[in-house]
């Protein structure tokens, strides 16, 4: 959690808002059904509702249908990191 809050309060405030700015603004969903990598798809149980849609709409959408839902919220793998290498280690993406 330290190095996490560490990470997050040293982040540059003017690139972080332009991040946000361009985030607001792009739609790649109709790019996602093209990905040719594998994906696993996770998401915090306690995550806001938009995150939860957008979660599983990927996972239908280019990934095999299964969202994996840790506990928490939007840094659910930060929160959880032994249960997101636990997912990471038993998948078949590497």
């Amino acid at each position: 959690v330290e190095q996490a809050r560490h990470t997050f309060a040293s982040t540059d405030p003017e690139g972080y808002a332009r991040t946000c700015d361009a985030l607001a603004t792009v739609d790649l969903r109709d790019r996602a059904a093209s990905l040719t990598v594998p994906a696993m798809i996770v998401c915090g149980q306690d995550d806001a509702p938009a995150f939860r849609d957008g979660a599983t709409w990927l996972a239908g959408t280019a990934g095999d249908g299964t969202v994996h839902w840790l506990p928490g919220r939007h840094a659910c793998a930060v929160e959880n990191p032994a249960k997101f290498a636990e997912l990471l280690a038993a998948s078949t993406l590497g």
